[in-house]
């Protein structure tokens, strides 16, 4: 009698423990897959357990439409802390200062935290390290924390950095000028509204930075 198709997926999630937990591959001697599924008209490549110990196929994204790749890419981003985004570019090197655009009004700004006691001038912590080895090296420190674990926990704690959302629109128009006067711009200064909505951003942001602050 043959088994009912629930015993046959408890009998392949015990061949998968007996497998240390590691993908079972589905493969011949070529290392073409070998298994077929109609109903979703894709090849099986491996299969290993999920974190509840269900028996799961591992396709490869490449067999799916852009739109769904696309859709499990921006989804993925929307996880990562802001730094790692890629849409995160550094606006002052010598400080480590990166900023986002959100919309034509709206900025993400951070940069590391020198109210945190890691970071104090006197401080000989891995964080001041860190941050000393990468001043003026931004695109180092963002490729570098791919690979070390120790750089991308230090991008990734949050009380290590201040940052942020400024939304130009919530100053009035008295307030934006005021704060470009302050640091020599002119309302006319620039080419597009969003370049000075970006500046108000950032002129805030520096001149407000115990607003920015995740360690209190």
């Amino acid at each position: 009698m043959e088994k009912e198709i629930s015993e046959v997926l408890l009998d392949i999630a015990a061949d998968l423990k007996r497998n240390n937990g590691q993908p079972w591959a589905l493969t011949n001697d070529s290392g073409d897959p070998t298994v077929f599924d109609a109903r979703s008209e894709l090849y099986i490549r491996d299969i290993v357990l999920d974190k509840d110990n269900n028996p799961c196929a591992l396709i490869p994204l490449g067999h799916f439409e852009d739109d769904t790749i696309r859709d499990i890419a921006e989804m993925m981003r929307q996880d990562l802390p802001q730094i790692f985004k890629p849409s995160t570019k550094c606006s002052d090197p010598d400080q480590l200062q990166f900023f986002r655009k959100i919309s034509v009004t709206k900025f993400w700004y951070c940069e590391p935290n020198l109210y945190h006691s890691d970071l104090l001038p006197d401080a000989d912590t891995p964080a001041s390290r860190l941050r000393e080895k990468y001043l003026g090296d931004p695109e180092e420190l963002l490729q570098d924390a791919r690979t070390d674990p120790e750089v991308h926990a230090f991008l990734s704690n949050s009380a290590l950095w201040l940052e942020g959302e400024i939304d130009a629109d919530s100053f009035s128009r008295e307030q934006q000028e005021k704060l470009l006067k302050g640091n020599g711009y002119s309302w006319d200064f620039f080419a597009c509204d969003m370049d000075r909505n970006q500046i108000i951003c950032e002129i805030y942001f520096e001149e407000n930075q115990l607003e920015f602050r995740n360690d209190i």
